[in-house]
Formats: C-alpha cells, sequence, structure tokens
C-alpha cells in the first residue's frame, strides 16, 4: 500500500523529465516544420527541369504540326490544286505554235529545249529549279536549254539575270499555248520531238524518268518517237494574253 510519502516522492521524482518532455515539444514540431519547408523547396528545385522539358517538348510538338500543316496547305496549292490537262481541247497546233520561235532560233545548231515560263504562275516559278537542273546536267552535252517567257514578262532579261542566270531566253513570246509551264525539245535538225507540260510531277518537279529528261535521252540516243502529249497531266496554269493597248 502506497503511502502520501511515497506518492509525494514518485511525483517529485517524475517531476523533472515532465518538464523536459513539455520543454522539448515546441521545439520538436519547429524541427518538423523546417523539415518539411526543406522537403519541399528540394521537390520543387528537382521538379522545375522537368517543367521545362515538358515546356520544350510540347513547343516542339506544336512547331512540327505548323509545318506539317504548311506543308499540306503548299502541297494542296501547287501540286493539287493546279493539277490540269495540258491541251484538253486538242486545239494547238505544235508546227505552226513553233514556227516564229524555230526562225528566231536560226539555223538549227544542236538539240534545244524550248521551255515556256509565265512569272504570274505559281507552277512556272516552281519549275525554275527543274530548268537550271536540266541545264546544268545537259548542256554539257551540247543541249541548249532556252526559256520563253510568257508575253506579259516587262523585263525578262532583268529577271531571268536574277532567278536563272544559266539559261538563255528568247522572246517574249506571243505565242498561244493552252497552258504554261510547257517544252518543247527540237532535235538537231529543228524538228519537234517533244511538246506538252515541262514536268508531270508534283510542284513542277524533274526526274530521270520526265518527259523532256526521257525525250532528250532519245534524241541524243538518235531513237527518238516524237511525242505531242495534249493529255499530260501536271501542275499547270493557263498561259496568259498579253493586255490589250487600245
Amino acid at each position: 500500500m502506497v503511502t502520501v510519502r511515497q506518492f509525494a516522492a514518485k511525483a517529485h521524482t517524475a517531476g523533472p523529465e515532465a518538464s523536459e518532455a513539455e520543454t522539448d515539444a515546441p521545439a520538436r514540431a519547429a524541427g518538423a516544420g523546417r523539415a518539411a519547408r526543406v522537403n519541399l523547396v528540394t521537390a520543387s528545385t528537382m521538379t522545375a527541369p522537368g517543367r521545362a522539358r515538358r515546356e520544350r517538348l510540347r513547343l516542339g510538338v506544336a512547331l512540327v504540326v505548323l509545318w506539317l500543316l504548311g506543308s499540306a496547305m503548299a502541297l494542296w496549292h501547287f501540286g493539287v490544286r493546279d493539277r490540269r490537262v495540258f491541251d484538253p481541247e486538242g486545239t494547238i497546233d505544235p508546227a505552226a505554235t513553233l514556227a516564229p520561235l524555230r526562225a528566231a532560233l536560226g539555223a538549227p545548231s544542236g538539240v534545244v529545249v524550248l521551255a515556256f515560263w509565265d512569272a504570274g504562275c505559281g507552277c512556272s516559278r516552281a519549275g525554275l529549279r527543274h530548268l537550271r537542273e536540266l541545264a546544268r546536267q545537259y548542256r554539257p552535252r551540247g543541249v541548249r536549254v532556252v526559256l520563253v517567257p510568257g508575253p506579259l514578262v516587262e523585263d525578262p532579261a532583268r529577271l531571268l539575270a536574277t532567278l536563272a542566270p544559266e539559261i538563255e531566253w528568247l522572246g517574249p513570246a506571243t505565242v498561244a499555248l493552252p497552258s504554261a509551264p510547257a517544252a518543247a525539245v527540237l532535235d538537231a535538225g529543228g524538228r519537234i520531238q517533244y511538246f506538252g507540260p515541262l514536268a508531270n510531277g508534283l510542284l513542277c518537279s524533274g526526274s530521270a524518268a520526265g518527259p523532256v529528261e526521257t525525250t532528250l535521252e532519245q534524241v541524243l540516243a538518235g531513237h527518238a518517237e516524237p511525242f505531242i502529249d495534249r493529255l499530260g497531266v501536271a501542275c499547270l496554269c493557263a498561259w496568259r494574253a498579253p493586255l490589250s493597248r487600245d
């Protein structure tokens, strides 16, 4: 049985320990708060680079999507919207059309590519690269690539000196054509071996199997067969007639 004196002695003995526990409680709480803040700052610091990477990834994806949309619109504008048949009515007479140009070229002196080009036609502008490639590829083999500007080109010499200095020019032409860009291939005797679209690829892009390239290879090999491609489908614009000055 515990006496009053023994109970008081136990209370006196436990008193300092209880006081110390009560004193340490606020300190422990403050330490826990500081630790929580440190952990929060650490977590925030660790996730910042991750957020930056995600933002860069989103920006990159958005730029790729915009580029794809722009490419698709350009492809539709030049390669799909403007694809048409070269001479759907079948009204053009190649011999009559090319007669004044053949006379302007003078006596036959080799294989000639006549390229009919309209500065106001997006297909013609896209085809300039093809013409430059033709000149670089075939001029060393004795082929002349001659650009024939449309009747509305006011200063072809200045224009071509800027756009395609390696290509000859003749004109401007007042001939009647169904579409542009068009091409004619004349052999060394001045005979028409090809007349039709400059190219049949999208955006008037050339290829080794294109109509002009195929005809040139046949002509240079000595076994060409004349080909008038009235129904050829390509990136084409209507050939613009000269403005009336009346």
